[in-house]
């Protein structure tokens, strides 16, 4: 029984470690990077095209277009992210 308990919590720390792998996460450590940068991210569309993970680390290509403007371009930044306080920090840019 005690092996049994020691195995489950084991898994259930594994499952919430991978469980901010996301994009959906790695884009909310983007978007609290720009906001901490006066960037108001309300008026974007940032998107989250491909995210690799590494362990605690992270590079992520992110799109941006302004909501106001049809047809405009996308500027395309690669960003890299660490893992702390089990959410994602901005840590740089890679170009």
């Amino acid at each position: 029984m005690r092996f049994a308990s020691v195995l489950l919590l084991i898994l259930c720390l594994a499952a919430c470690q991978h469980g901010i792998q996301t994009n959906e996460a790695v884009r909310q450590g983007v978007i609290d990077h720009l906001t901490k940068a006066n960037i108001n991210v309300d008026k974007m569309n940032l998107t989250v095209s491909s995210v690799q993970f590494n362990g605690n680390k992270a590079s992520a290509q992110v799109s941006m277009t302004p909501k106001d403007v049809q047809g405009g371009m996308p500027m395309n930044f690669k960003y890299l992210l660490e893992q702390q306080d089990k959410k994602w920090v901005v840590t740089g840019r890679d170009t």
